[in-house]
């Protein structure tokens, strides 16, 4: 189990037990290993490819998702649609357009611009009627994969920040 760090003055503060619930809730489900999630290999090379690899994801399917290069992950997210979020990675990535004309997002086209080729995404949907809850808990298993697998994108995200000053 993955440790959670709540502000609180008791030791065993009503926060902590709740985090440590919802700790047990991800593991016990099989979110926390995504071997339990669908894979894909995307490609990312042409269009013509991307397409053909992202063919099987339902447009209408919301979730969250997470690329991976080999064993490395390099970001996790949550997609309302997942297919559209994927799209928007693929067009940063295959975009030839120079960095300094970007204006918004470009450690983004920074950083998938130096995956132009096949990636592995797992992928798993988190669509829940109550939105509040629904955008909760999609927000909270993020927070936990992304602590667990600790994605490049984080890193390399402020680095470009110090860079880009």
């Amino acid at each position: 189990m993955l440790p959670i760090k709540v502000l609180g003055h008791r030791k065993n503060s009503i926060m902590e037990n709740v985090a440590n619930i919802f700790v047990e809730l991800i593991e016990s489900n099989g979110l926390s290993d995504l071997k339990n999630w669908n894979e894909i290999k995307v490609n990312h090379t042409s269009r013509e490819l991307f397409n053909k690899t992202v063919k099987e994801i339902d447009k209408n399917q919301n979730g969250l998702y997470c690329y991976f290069d080999c064993e490395k992950c390099l970001y996790v997210g949550k997609g309302k649609p997942i297919l559209k979020r994927l799209q928007d990675h693929f067009s940063k990535c295959i975009s030839e357009k120079p960095l300094e004309e970007i204006e918004k997002y470009k450690a983004w086209y920074a950083f998938f611009r130096q995956y132009r080729k096949e990636l592995t995404v797992y992928y798993v949907e988190f669509d829940i009627k109550d939105k509040t809850v629904g955008n909760f808990l999609r927000e909270a298993v993020e927070s936990y994969i992304s602590n667990k697998y600790q994605p490049e994108f984080i890193s390399f995200q402020k680095s470009f920040k110090d860079f880009d000053k």
